[in-house]
């Protein structure tokens, strides 16, 4: 019987069984989530596990064996990620369980973005971790028996307690790291290959004074770590960590002074050698909720409301674009996922002090998962507060659809 709880294969890859949807697997040399029809779930354990010495098909290896079968850049990337496809399923699955985990290690950061959805959880001191907070944050969160924990912030760069969550961490789940990249460091990057923990790096535009304007520096004290910008420190950044082989995301947020430039940037990502990018429409937060409607294009820079096809932005016609151009262009060898932001409360959020959220569905700001145990959540009294459908489809790419 394939385990229910998350458990790490010889492979290095991590798996969980699904009574909803068969067997979804992680890996931490792309990054990805993927979902296994229940049909070929042993099989793909047992391949993953080396008691088999090839997979069951060829579609498991085109897929899942970059990084420990073959290099990384031979491995192919499907949309949306469900194995063998998506034609093999005849519902879209849906998961009971929770797929991401988003541990907010710190609310200290080196930026101040303009459209920040964590910002009512940030630059607070009475929310910042004590070291003893650490392992009983990281048991609750294992409780939750997640295949992946998102390490982010805030920037976890910043924060004392780093190597500490990731060895709580280390070997029960799959571990990304989100950061502007503004802090990386040469023990940073030695951590991260040791734990095999791959790192999502933000980066919003291939213009440096649009990345910049979204993405300024919190206070001049922190504009001298880079001459350029935001954009310099998130390059720089990449570029150290394709050097060392690690597995390396590109995390866009699409606002309306990217949305065109987008397929520009993913070609230079490609050039670049980055084989994963993860795209997300801006998110309204309590915070930002007066200038979202101009962030995302609704209205106007100077407050004119925009109404029918212009409110929606160019965001279905560029996503498309970049759907066809991952197929077309980039063959394939480039994993591209796009999470539009419909459904608020389809994350699970972690703040510094340990209290489990998500987004309410009303207003936009973050509610408590558990409200008799904030810090401890029960896994079945969350469930009527997310949107599991919505969650699912984010962490499996559900919403890139194939092209012919």
């Amino acid at each position: 019987m394939i385990s229910t709880i998350t458990r790490i294969t010889k492979s290095g890859l991590l798996f969980r069984n699904d009574p909803s949807i068969g067997m979804l697997t992680y890996s931490p040399y792309t990054g990805l989530v993927h979902a296994i029809h229940e049909d070929a779930a042993k099989a793909v354990v047992e391949w993953l596990d080396t008691s088999m010495s090839v997979p069951p098909s060829d579609v498991y290896s085109d897929y899942l064996w970059g990084g420990w079968g073959v290099p990384p850049d031979e491995i192919k990337h499907i949309m949306p990620h469900l194995l063998p496809d998506a034609e093999h399923w005849t519902t879209l699955p849906v998961s009971r369980e929770v797929i991401v985990v988003n541990w907010l290690l710190t609310g200290l950061c080196p930026l101040k973005c303009i459209y920040c959805y964590a910002e009512d959880l940030m630059r607070r001191e009475n929310l910042e971790p004590s070291v003893e907070d650490i392992l009983p944050i990281s048991q609750a969160i294992l409780a939750l028996n997640p295949l992946v924990v998102v390490l982010t912030g805030g920037d976890p760069l910043v924060s004392t307690h780093l190597k500490l969550a990731i060895e709580q961490l280390a070997g029960r789940v799959g571990i990304i790291v989100d950061t502007s990249g503004c802090f990386l460091q040469d023990e940073h990057i030695e951590l991260f290959k040791h734990y095999n923990v791959a790192v999502r790096i933000s980066l919003d535009s291939e213009r440096p004074q649009i990345n910049n304007g979204q993405r300024p520096f919190a206070s001049s004290k922190y504009v001298d770590e880079s001459s350029s910008g935001s954009a310099g420190a998130a390059l720089s950044a990449l570029c150290r960590c394709l050097d060392a082989s690690l597995s390396v995301t590109v995390q866009t947020v699409a606002t309306k002074k990217t949305t065109n430039d987008l397929p520009a940037l993913g070609d230079k990502l490609y050039r670049l050698g980055i084989r994963s990018w993860r795209i997300l429409k801006v998110a309204p937060s309590k915070s930002k909720i007066d200038i979202y409607p101009r962030l995302v294009g609704t209205k106007t820079d100077d407050g004119r409301r925009l109404t029918g096809k212009q409110a929606r932005g160019g965001y279905d016609f560029m996503f498309n674009k970049i759907r066809i151009a991952a197929k077309t262009v980039w063959s394939g060898k480039m994993a591209v996922q796009v999470a539009n932001n419909d459904a608020p409360n389809a994350v699970v959020l972690v703040g510094p002090d340990g209290t489990f959220y998500t987004e309410s569905t009303v207003r936009p700001e973050k509610i408590i998962l558990d409200e008799v145990n904030p810090r401890n959540p029960d896994p079945i009294a969350i469930l009527p507060r997310l949107n599991m459908s919505a969650h699912t489809e984010r962490y499996l790419n559900l919403s890139m659809k194939n092209i012919d």
